[in-house]
């Protein structure tokens, strides 16, 4: 099973991937929970675009993202990727308030992307968008971003 991961920002969309926690270790991306901290995923110091597996870090250590929601989207036949990344959008910016405790239009520091089913996880049930944030200065957090304000 394979998975990718949509970034959400003000500049531009593009295709990224990501995982769950537990300090060094990798976990399966359909075990990542909100409030599990990862790592960006690179093989060869390029972003990996599909994988079933993320490096996984405690969140009191630096790290890339934390997942923050995550929530199932409807149907039989896989939507495509514009379609998940509109669902992704609508679902994953009012989840944000939640987890961090500021709306995300009024946070300049933390930036969302999400985790979509591909085609194939779709075929083999996969349903789940996981809503990820980020540091927009594209730097290490340390701690979790749960009721941070932003």
């Amino acid at each position: 099973m394979t998975w990718s991961l949509r970034v959400a920002g003000l500049l531009a969309m593009s295709v990224l991937v990501l995982a769950s926690c537990s300090l060094g270790s990798t976990e399966s991306v359909f075990e990542l929970e909100p409030g599990d901290c990862f790592d960006d995923l690179f093989e060869e110091g390029e972003y990996v675009e599909e994988s079933d597996s993320l490096p996984m870090v405690d969140c009191s250590e630096p790290h890339d993202n934390e997942a923050y929601a995550a929530f199932e989207v409807g149907g039989d036949a896989y939507p495509g990727l514009v379609a998940l990344d509109d669902e992704a959008f609508a679902g994953c910016v009012p989840l944000f308030e939640d987890y961090v405790g500021t709306p995300y239009e009024d946070t300049t520091r933390l930036q969302i992307m999400w985790l979509a089913p591909t085609s194939e996880s779709w075929d083999e049930g996969d349903r789940e968008i996981v809503c990820v944030l980020y540091d927009s200065r594209i730097e290490k957090m340390t701690g979790s971003m749960r009721s941070s304000g932003g």
